[in-house]
C-alpha cells in the first residue's frame, strides 16, 4: 500500500516538473515590449522599442498609433508600421509634417500593438498591446503669429470683440492679454483664453472681467508645445460708457413705467366719472316715470 502511494506521489511530482517545464518554455517565447519615446517628438525625433523574446521568435511587427482630444487626430490614427523585425529592438524616426499630417499638440495619447510570429506561420501568431502613453507632446512646427485688423489706439465697450487671424492648423488655443507696460506674458493677471475656430481666435469684451483704462494688449497663439506672440496694439477700454448707457436705459424704462402707471390711474377715473353721469341719469328718468 505504502509502495503504490509512493509512486503516485512520484508520478504527480513529475507531472509537475514536466508542465512547469513546458510553461516556462511557452513564457519564454511571449513578448514584453516597452516603448521609450522623447520629449518632445519633433522631424527626425528616434522613438524605440525594446523587447525580450526567446530564440524562438521568427517576426514581430509593430503598429504605430497616435491621437490627440484638441486636434483633427482625436481618433487613433496608424503612423507607421513596422514588418518582418526579428532583432530585439527597433527604432522610428519621426518623419516631417509633409509626410505625415498631424497638428502639433501636448496632449497626444501614444500607442502600439506587438504582433509576434513564433515560426513563421500564420496559425502561431499572438498580438501584445502596448502600454499607451499620454499627455506627449509633439512639436513640429511653430505657430504663425496671430493678426489683427484692430488697429492700436481704437476703443472698445462692452460686449465688444477683438479678432485675431492664425493659422489653424498649427494652433489648438490661444490667449489674450490685458497688460499695463512690460514684456508680453500670457500666465497671472489679465491673461484670459480666447475662442479657437478654424484659422480665427476671438474674445468678448465684459465689463465683468475688465476695468476701464488703456492696455497693452498681445495675443498668443499656441500649439500646447510652443506659442509666438503677436505685435502689441493699444486698446482703449470705455466700459463706463457701457454702464452709462446701462442706467440711462434703466431711467427710461423707469420713466416709461411711471408714465404709463399715469395714464392707467387717468383712464379709471374718466370711467368713473362716466358711470356717476349715467348712473344718475339713469335715476333721473326713474323718478319723472313715477
Amino acid at each position: 500500500m505504502k509502495n503504490n502511494i509512493f509512486k503516485i506521489l512520484m508520478i504527480f511530482s513529475a507531472l509537475l516538473v514536466l508542465l512547469s517545464v513546458g510553461v516556462f518554455a511557452e513564457g519564454s517565447g511571449e513578448l514584453d515590449v516597452n516603448m521609450t519615446l522623447p520629449s518632445p517628438i519633433v522631424e527626425g525625433s528616434i522613438l524605440n522599442w525594446t523587447w525580450n523574446a526567446s530564440d524562438s521568435v521568427g517576426n514581430v511587427t509593430i503598429a504605430l498609433f497616435m491621437s490627440a482630444s484638441d486636434t483633427a487626430n482625436s481618433t487613433e490614427v496608424l503612423i507607421a508600421n513596422f514588418t518582418n523585425v526579428s532583432v530585439l529592438n527597433t527604432f522610428y524616426t519621426f518623419p516631417s509634417i509633409d509626410a505625415v499630417v498631424l497638428e502639433d499638440s501636448a496632449k497626444y495619447t501614444v500607442d502600439f500593438i506587438a504582433t509576434i510570429n513564433q515560426s513563421g506561420t500564420t496559425a502561431d501568431t499572438d498580438e501584445v498591446l502596448g502600454t499607451a502613453q499620454t499627455n506627449v507632446i509633439l512639436g513640429r512646427t511653430t505657430p504663425d503669429q496671430p493678426t489683427t485688423t484692430t488697429t492700436s489706439g481704437s476703443m472698445l465697450e462692452d460686449a465688444g470683440v477683438l479678432t485675431y487671424t492664425v493659422n489653424g492648423s498649427e494652433t489648438t488655443g490661444c490667449t489674450i492679454a490685458f497688460l499695463s507696460g512690460g514684456s508680453p506674458r500670457f500666465t497671472g493677471s489679465n491673461t484670459y483664453a480666447m475662442t479657437h475656430s478654424g484659422n480665427s481666435c476671438t474674445y468678448t469684451i465684459d465689463k465683468a472681467v475688465l476695468s476701464d483704462g488703456t492696455y497693452d494688449v498681445y495675443v498668443q497663439s499656441s500649439d500646447g508645445a510652443d506659442g509666438t506672440a503677436s505685435a502689441r496694439i493699444d486698446l482703449n477700454l470705455n466700459l463706463a460708457a457701457s454702464n452709462s448707457q446701462d442706467l440711462s436705459a434703466e431711467v427710461q424704462t423707469s420713466a416709461a413705467q411711471n408714465a404709463t402707471g399715469a395714464k392707467i390711474k387717468e383712464n379709471i377715473g374718466i370711467i368713473a366719472i362716466i358711470l356717476i353721469v349715467v348712473v344718475m341719469m339713469m335715476n333721473q328718468k326713474g323718478g319723472r316715470r313715477r
